[in-house]
């Protein structure tokens, strides 16, 4: 989570991870994103991302949500969301089990 830039939830599970190349005119560009799950309910997980960021870029979706940095960017450099276990996501392609316990899934990502 530090590489993202941003703090560490604690006792979170790595699920997986994955680098996108965009083609055409953009082709030396990628996006890197990592899923991580938690045994926290989604909104312990954004309460925890509210006292470090506030709510300046974040915008709701059920029973989670989303933060992009930098701030008002059309086109954010990382891209922080929260979702529940069962919402689909990148994270629905990783090989690695979810744990039991898990109630919510992290999925950061950064544009290069």
């Amino acid at each position: 989570m530090l590489s993202y830039g941003f703090p560490v939830l604690p006792g979170v599970t790595h699920l997986c991870e994955q680098r996108v190349y965009a083609d055409g005119e953009n082709a030396n560009r990628h996006v890197t994103w990592d899923a991580f799950s938690s045994s926290l309910e989604p909104i312990e997980v954004i309460k925890f991302f509210r006292r470090e960021f506030g709510d300046a870029g974040f915008n709701p979706n059920g029973r989670g949500g989303t933060w992009r940095f930098p701030v008002g960017s059309e086109s954010p450099d990382r891209v922080l969301t929260v979702l529940s276990v069962g919402e689909e996501g990148p994270h629905s392609s990783c090989k690695k089990e979810m744990p039991l316990d898990a109630k919510s899934v992290l999925i950061l990502s950064r544009r290069r």
